[in-house]
């Protein structure tokens, strides 16, 4: 049994615990993305069903909330000192869907805080497969990237 003289410590401790308890909790949505290195760059992208946005966002960015309509995140980081730090990209591409129909992403770059976000909204039908094809310079490299990637959108309960 810890003693009174132990008690600010055990305080710390558990303040320390939670507050990485909440860290991770916070953490657990871009985690809900995927990424890939290229060199000191990072692409991080996802998508998801609008329904699964809050309204203000929706509304803020101009994203109609639907189940019949997705958005594409993308964003581009770079370590500095070993932190991952937003940089600028140009990025274009294209998504294709089951019968191979080809249509130009419409990126929206959104600047919120220190994140450097690039949206794309569009419709889709649940489960279906989507094939992106994404071309990515960022800001400052001499050299630029190609991600494909496939991703499967599935409706939201509210």
């Amino acid at each position: 049994m810890p003693s009174l003289n132990s008690l600010p410590r055990l305080r710390s401790i558990t303040q320390l615990l939670l507050a990485l308890a909440v860290l991770a909790v916070l953490a657990l949505p871009a985690k809900a993305g995927q990424s890939l290195n290229f060199g000191e760059y990072q692409l991080h992208y996802m998508a998801l069903s609008t329904a699964s946005l809050r309204p203000e966002f929706a509304e803020q960015y101009g994203l109609p909330r639907s189940d019949r309509r997705a958005y594409l995140n993308l964003s581009v980081t770079r370590m500095v000192d070993g932190v991952p730090m937003p940089v600028p990209a140009e990025i274009s591409g294209i998504r294709r869907n089951l019968i191979g129909q080809q249509f130009p992403l419409r990126l929206t770059e959104v600047r919120e805080g220190l994140g450097i976000y690039y949206l794309d909204d569009f419709p889709y039908t649940a489960r279906e497969p989507i094939r992106f094809r994404v071309e990515v310079q960022p800001e400052g490299s001499e050299r630029s990237w190609t991600l494909n990637f496939e991703q499967r959108v599935y409706a939201v309960n509210r």
